[in-house]
């Protein structure tokens, strides 16, 4: 019988000058224990975030880390308030920026990650990572949703008194 193979876990804090200087790659798990603003946004998340990062110079010279995160979570049904699983991927273009003037200098295509100190929470960066590729409404498959059998517009007959109804009692008597 075969096990899986284990990830080795992401350093917590980076260099990223010394990364991006090495031109350095990472890939592993960056635990979710500690990951409480995305614990608040879910209901249930696997403990690890698979992580693939890559830190290098760009063309144009610009300190940059790409990559790709993922995390299988598990999201309130907004059509049947029950857990619905789903798989948070995405995919990361970053400039890292030393401070806010920088940062803004940074072409349009590259996020920015501002690291103002010589050390930086690689896990914070991932969760925000995470954040952003959660889907704004989480809905099951229609096909597998409980409730989308569960209600219906059906017919309803209004019964409420018309308030203008005095008013084409009025007309008509002209």
């Amino acid at each position: 019988m075969s096990t899986p193979p284990v990830r080795k876990q992401l350093p917590r804090h980076v260099e990223p000058r010394k990364l991006v200087a090495q031109g350095a790659s990472l890939s592993g798990n960056a635990p979710t224990a500690e990951m409480t603003r995305l614990a608040d946004a879910v209901i249930s998340m696997d403990e690890g975030a698979q992580v693939e990062l890559h830190f290098f110079r760009d063309q144009e010279g610009h300190a940059t880390v790409e990559g790709k995160v993922g995390l299988e979570v598990n999201l309130q049904c907004q059509r049947c308030l029950q857990p619905v699983h789903k798989i948070l991927a995405g995919e990361l273009h970053l400039g890292i920026a030393w401070d806010e003037e920088r940062a803004e200098k940074l072409p349009h295509r590259l996020e920015p990650w501002i690291v103002d100190t010589d050390v930086a929470d690689l896990f914070t960066m991932v969760e925000d990572e995470l954040l952003l590729a959660l889907p704004i409404v989480a809905y099951h498959d229609a096909d597998q949703c409980p409730g989308t059998a569960s209600y219906s517009t059906g017919q309803f007959e209004d019964a409420a008194e018309n308030p203008f109804g005095v008013l084409a009692q009025l007309k008509t008597r002209q």
